[in-house]
């Protein structure tokens, strides 16, 4: 069904490919919402999510360098941050 959806992805709505597709998506969550149970996120998905939602925001809110908690997990900074220690 997922190599389907995928297919029909460009569909246009209104179209028998678009409904088609409108159909297969809403199966598939339906079968999802049921079947698949739906963890929580990992605490860095978490604050990636916040800070999408409030326009990569956050990190003023926190006083936390956006660069501190966007960074690849193991990376190293080049150069210590004013106020980091």
């Amino acid at each position: 069904m997922l190599a389907r959806i995928d297919a029909l992805m460009d569909a246009e709505h209104g179209t028998p490919e678009g409904e088609e597709l409108d159909v297969l998506t809403d199966l598939v969550e339906h079968y999802e919402s049921k079947h698949v149970p739906m963890g929580y996120p990992s605490p860095i998905a978490a604050i990636e999510f916040r800070m999408e939602q409030a326009g990569r925001a956050l990190h003023e809110h926190l006083g936390i360098p956006a660069e501190v908690l966007l960074q690849e997990p193991g990376a190293t900074l080049a150069e210590p941050l004013a106020g980091i220690e």
